[in-house]
């Protein structure tokens, strides 16, 4: 098992919620993330939030799946990955502004 990258550190606390997507959308954007996947994730929690609906793996997973993306992104497999990195992280991110 690989360490995870800090692309997915702080999607997996978005995903859990230890990460509120209004202060970290309002700094980056999914250009921001150096992997690819995590960029169509990052988009799909940006869509999310734009019609108000909460941001979780099966909401995120389901997302990626109606734009044809999930598999892509290695599959709900990896987005639970995700939402585990952000169980166990102990650095919250602090944006720089």
């Amino acid at each position: 098992m690989s360490l995870p990258d800090s692309d997915e550190i702080l999607l997996g606390e978005l995903l859990t919620g230890a990460q509120d997507f209004e202060t970290v959308g309002a700094v980056l954007s999914a250009a921001d993330f150096s992997i690819g996947p995590c960029r169509h994730i990052f988009r799909s929690m940006e869509a999310l939030h734009a019609r108000g609906e909460p941001i979780d793996r099966v909401t995120v997973a389901n997302e990626l799946l109606k734009n044809n993306l999930l598999e892509s992104c290695g599959g709900l497999t990896y987005i639970v990955s995700l939402d585990d990195y952000g169980r166990h992280s102990d650095a919250p991110y602090e944006p720089d502004v």
